[in-house]
């Protein structure tokens, strides 16, 4: 696993912008990840980082913290 922060612009779609920049941060292929639906409501996450607002939302997922608002998604492995 990477011990680096990972950042990676946001697209339309924040599930698949998650699972893609913590799929490169821990140097796992996205397949091989869990569901992210297992950790968040991904329709609810793309409604929040969909509008205009002033949103940031935080959670593990995969062994890294993961925050997310409608510009970036960032993606730091936990220390380990």
């Amino acid at each position: 696993m990477g011990d680096e922060a990972f950042k990676r612009e946001m697209d339309d779609d924040a599930i698949t912008a998650v699972v893609e920049a913590v799929a490169a941060a821990t140097d796992e292929r996205p397949k091989d990840l869990e569901p992210l639906h297992n950790h968040v409501d991904g329709d609810a996450l793309n409604q929040l980082t969909g509008g205009n607002g002033d949103v940031q939302i935080q959670f593990s997922y995969e062994g890294c913290n993961v925050v997310v608002d409608d510009e970036v998604v960032q993606v730091e492995p936990f220390d380990g």
